[in-house]
């Protein structure tokens, strides 16, 4: 039988209460992975939530909202860098 995984992304939060919302579902084990969106939560608001996320062993997963070529590069780059995205 397959398996459902849970997966929370940023997509119809409020851009400052994303962290509070990440802090929650780690802590209460409420998803398989969490999507992370750097337009939604810019790179500032992902460089608190990415170390956090990758250490409770919840993971990750990155996508975009059709930015630029500028910024999906940015992110493909982030995501690469990092090396914790799934």
């Amino acid at each position: 039988m397959a398996t459902i995984q849970i997966l929370i992304g940023p997509s119809c939060l409020q851009k400052d209460l994303w962290e509070i919302v990440v802090q929650v579902i780690v802590q209460e084990s409420l998803a398989d992975m969490i999507s992370s969106k750097v337009a939604k939560v810019k790179v500032l608001g992902d460089m608190e939530i990415i170390p956090f996320v990758k250490s409770s062993g919840i993971n990750l997963t990155i996508a975009g909202m059709v930015e630029t070529r500028l910024a999906m590069g940015f992110t493909g780059h982030l995501a690469a860098g990092l090396g914790c995205f799934k």
